[in-house]
């Protein structure tokens, strides 16, 4: 009896090497001079052929260069540096956001501690020893304190407008250097009868 096999087939990923490793056609001889070229802060071809041991000529050097990409490689060993670096760091502002926020904490436990301490003194009867600077400074920071949590208070005022409705004179119009004459718009004025009729809701 035929029995089809229903198991599923895993599709086949190939990952291709990262450009910074030896290609499959480069000579150990090449891969070397490409790792001093990548691995170098200025990136000269001179440079190189010079640290190669045994020394390499130059065109020789811009030969393996031009053949196996050296730039594009080195560029792309730059980005993945780059990369683990702003992840190195990322790691560390975690870690040093935790570690102050502890401390934080910590140190919020121990002034709702000496805040207790304080109060026990105050029920007692003791005197708390405060110099008048000091009273001050805790009685400024508990204003602040307590209006941070209360939040700023609005501001509800309101602007008063103003519309007044002249007459512009012209040298050749009659009344022309005369005062002007200026009065507060009245909205009730001009007002028709019927536009208040027309304004009532109907029931």
């Amino acid at each position: 009896m035929f029995q089809q096999d229903e198991s599923p087939l895993a599709p086949q990923i190939i990952e291709s090497a990262p450009a910074w490793e030896r290609k499959p056609d480069e000579s150990r001889r090449a891969y070397e001079a490409f790792l001093i070229y990548r691995n170098s802060a200025t990136r000269r071809l001179a440079e190189v052929a010079e640290t190669l041991v045994p020394a390499c000529s130059v065109p020789n050097v811009a030969r393996w260069s031009s053949r196996h990409c050296w730039q594009q490689r080195a560029f792309a060993w730059d980005k993945e540096e780059d990369r683990k670096q702003q992840e190195e760091e990322a790691r560390s502002r975690s870690a040093a956001r935790k570690r102050h926020l502890q401390i934080a904490q910590s140190m919020q436990e121990i002034g709702v501690r000496a805040l207790l301490e304080m109060k026990a003194k105050i029920a007692a009867g003791t005197a708390l020893n405060l110099s008048p600077t000091e009273a001050e400074n805790f009685l400024t920071e508990a204003i602040k304190l307590e209006r941070a949590v209360l939040g700023a208070e609005r501001d509800h005022r309101y602007s008063e407008i103003r519309v007044f409705i002249g007459t512009h004179f012209n040298p050749d119009e009659e009344g022309y250097g005369e005062p002007q004459q200026y009065k507060e718009w009245d909205p009730s004025v001009g007002r028709d009868e019927n536009d208040d009729e027309e304004g009532k809701e109907v029931n």
